[in-house]
């Protein structure tokens, strides 16, 4: 699989090779998700097996939203699982090494059903300060269960956990996935944008070369809309799009934010007049400053450049074109 290197300029201080999460529960990439992963000569997918979350029924962590996979992709396949921070929260510690055992299980059988022999897996999770001792406990047993101990074990790392990373902790890995998005706070009324803010992701990210992991890149490419009432936070919207916001029944308020002017109904969604949408999508050149941003803190030479996520419909209007020329901004 060829890697940016050639592509982006004959002199390069980084090599590149650009890969895409997928996140929806059944495998099945349609023919624009497969020409994306060709067009951008993408060498893996990162694709989220299930979920861990905590049944307060049943007083345990249980998998949840297990992946269904129709075909087999020609791409390597690294599994992730994500672990909400509720299980964290409800773990005890000597419940661990059963959990890492039951995880490492059900990785190890949906690899074998889905003909998958890699040699990595990822966890997925958005640790605190309180619960990091039973998550990199959950990790070391993780890396020393029988299906992983050979393979290299990464896990998610998020902006203020490489800024705070003295408090935060160092997860026991072999290597992080820098999570350059969700960085705003999506429930406060206004019309930022919680998924990226340039001046934000700077700032966390300042001192990104003293981080002690090897780092992978993650960058967002999708959207979505954030729906206000009163200026309280009502939920949000995945189906809207730009072209949505051009619509008479919509109309700008400040900076992305919008007011409905009459009762409508779009994109499946029935929105009242007085409520407040706020479009969120990052755009290429938000993505290209980020990126010559990293390149100049990043201490790896070869890493990865993460898309999330592949859905044909989501990650519009980025084409391969606008990816690749993001990621050649790594050099």
């Amino acid at each position: 699989m060829l890697s940016l290197l050639t592509a982006c300029s004959s002199k390069k201080e980084h090599t590149v090779t650009n890969a895409f999460y997928y996140w929806k529960t059944n495998f099945n990439p349609d023919s624009a998700e497969k020409a994306l992963l060709r067009e951008t000569n993408a060498g893996a997918i990162y694709l989220r097996l299930f979920d861990v979350d905590w049944n307060p029924i049943r007083q345990k962590a249980l998998p949840v939203g297990i992946v269904q996979v129709k075909e087999k992709p020609a791409q390597t396949i690294v599994p992730v699982v994500y672990i909400t921070q509720a299980c964290l929260d409800h773990l005890k510690e000597q419940d661990v090494p059963e959990l890492a055992g039951q995880i490492g299980t059900l990785i190890s059988g949906l690899c074998h059903q889905f003909r998958i022999t890699p040699a990595e897996v990822q966890i997925d999770c958005d640790w605190t300060k309180t619960n990091a001792p039973v998550y990199f406990a959950l990790l070391r047993q993780l890396k020393s269960s029988a299906f992983i101990q050979d393979k290299m074990l990464s896990c998610t790392i998020r902006l203020h956990q490489v800024k705070f990373a003295s408090s935060s902790g160092v997860p026991p890995v072999d290597k992080g996935l820098l999570m350059v998005y969700n960085m705003g706070n999506l429930t406060r009324y206004g019309g930022h944008n919680s998924i990226l803010e340039t001046g934000e992701a700077k700032s966390y990210l300042r001192h990104l070369s003293t981080y002690t992991l090897p780092l992978d890149v993650a960058l967002p490419v999708y959207h979505w809309a954030v729906l206000f009432e009163q200026k309280a936070f009502k939920g949000i919207t995945y189906n809207l799009t730009a072209a949505d916001f051009k619509r008479t029944d919509l109309e700008p308020a400040q900076g992305n934010l919008y007011q409905v002017m009459r009762d409508t109904f779009t994109a499946g969604y029935r929105f009242k007049k007085g409520q407040e949408i706020r479009f969120e999508q990052p755009d290429k050149s938000q993505l290209k400053e980020v990126g010559a941003f990293i390149n100049e803190h990043i201490r790896d030479s070869s890493f990865q450049v993460i898309y999330f996520h592949l859905d044909s419909k989501n990650i519009q209007p980025f084409t391969a074109a606008d990816l690749n020329e993001i990621s050649c901004t790594f050099r």
